[in-house]
């Protein structure tokens, strides 16, 4: 029997899976638990499932998935996921920890799998731009990770750029084992409706409101077209409480630009109904780690536009328009191009683009973390 191999295999009773997701509250993470825990329990029926949640969260009601809601905020998230976690997972009796949001147990007595997948504390580029007090904080919280990742038995990464993020600082732990599983998207849930661009372009932009995001740049990307002469709207699902601060400037450059008529922000909605009326697909991320709204837009059969990080690039394979997230022209000339594209030449662009999205299911994500947790327990 492998190392970990804890009560399962001694007593042949059923696999207990601890998974920790206290940190899941917004955007792409959000989704990642109400996705990931119907298709595991598909795959793994007979696995007894605890997933630990925030006291505020709405958690999705999955079979015999068994929930327990955790106070979160501050120093107390941080001593749940170093000590908490730990301790209910040997209460349970765990075979294994899955901690699905970015920080884990510092030693366990139970294998812990650590996620990466925010790139905010790893990408140079955005960490740059970023205040003194910005920068010190997010050193702190890199080097509990790095600790975190050494008493991990696998850490798991969306994408080769995160994994990259990762190994470019000195002192990340060059013995722990980093493995690359795509997140998933619901490629059903999206009609694959590839429209003409003509008359009024409508621009999209799926994502929370955050400062890496870099949404201001698209209020002067639209500046720019309208200025030009381009009828042209944008709608942004963007809701003011996803970083008040943050969200009350971009109302604020919005006015300033006289472009209310212009530019919406229409809230959180859901993907498949925000994308199913065309248009193009516009993201001007400084950071990412893996990009939903870029997979999603491909599904959907939007055309897409995009910043030039690692992320998107890799996601899209060359089936996309890209461009420097420090240029708005450079943005302005990308979209200009997609208008400028025959609906041939377009057409086959997206076709190969929901190809390429079609192979990044929640099926094959689970049946990659499924693989990870056996070799890990020695199954």
């Amino acid at each position: 029997m492998g190392v970990g191999v804890r009560h399962s295999l001694v007593h042949g009773s059923a696999m207990r899976l601890v998974i920790n997701a206290v940190g899941l509250v917004m955007g792409g993470a959000k989704t990642h638990l109400g996705q990931f825990l119907p298709a595991l329990v598909t795959a793994r029926p007979d696995w007894e499932v605890h997933v630990f949640v925030s006291e505020s969260a709405d958690p999705p009601s999955v079979g015999d998935v068994v929930f327990h809601r955790v106070e979160r905020g501050g120093a107390k998230r941080l001593l749940w996921d170093a000590r908490g976690v730990a301790r209910a997972a040997v209460d349970l009796d765990a075979d294994v920890i899955v901690n699905l949001a970015n920080y884990g147990p510092i030693g366990c007595r139970v294998p812990s799998i650590l996620y990466q997948r925010n790139a905010l504390y790893f990408d140079r580029r955005w960490i740059s731009r970023m205040g003194l007090r910005w920068r010190s904080a997010a050193w702190v919280r890199r080097m509990l990770a790095f600790v975190e990742m050494r008493s991990a038995a696998v850490v798991i990464v969306p994408s080769v750029a995160m994994r990259e993020f990762l190994l470019d600082w000195s002192w990340c732990p060059r013995n722990s084992r980093v493995e690359v599983v795509p997140h998933g998207i619901d490629s059903d849930q999206l009609a694959f409706k590839p429209a003409p661009v003509s008359g009024m372009l409508r621009l999209v932009a799926l994502g929370h409101g955050a400062p890496h995001k870099n949404q201001e740049m698209l209020i002067r990307v639209v500046d720019v077209l309208v200025r030009s002469g381009l009828d042209v709207v944008l709608e942004a699902s963007i809701a003011d409480d996803d970083d008040p601060e943050y969200v009350s400037m971009l109302r604020g450059l919005i006015r300033r630009s006289g472009l209310q008529r212009r530019i919406r922000l229409v809230g959180r909605v859901a993907a498949p109904e925000f994308l199913s009326t065309g248009g193009i697909a516009v993201s001007c991320s400084i950071t990412e780690s893996f990009g939903f709204p870029v997979a999603e837009a491909m599904a959907a059969g939007l055309p897409i536009v995009s910043s030039a990080i690692p992320a998107a690039v890799e996601l899209l394979g060359g089936n996309g328009l890209v461009f420097d997230p420090d240029s708005v022209s450079s943005a302005v000339a990308a979209i200009r191009e997609i208008v400028g594209m025959g609906d041939a030449e377009r057409g086959e662009m997206l076709c190969r683009a929901r190809a390429r999205v079609e192979a990044f299911t929640w099926e094959e994500n689970v049946r990659q973390v499924v693989g990870v947790i056996e070799g890990v327990i020695g199954v």
